[in-house]
């Protein structure tokens, strides 16, 4: 996945994922070239367990 989807996948500023990536708690790109790609099945997963911190919703 690209930055732009990335981002619009998770509602997340590119700024915010670089901060998340910084901290540990994102997954890192895979640099293909001078290309950074994401892969959706890492950000889904992301994505999954942020629902699951939230708790009994």
């Amino acid at each position: 996945m690209t930055l732009d989807e990335v981002c619009d996948l998770t509602r997340r500023s590119s700024t915010t994922i670089y901060t998340d990536m910084g901290k540990g708690i994102f997954p890192e790109p895979i640099k293909l070239g001078s290309s950074s790609r994401w892969l959706q099945s890492e950000v889904l997963a992301y994505i999954a367990e942020q629902a699951a911190k939230r708790g009994g919703s």
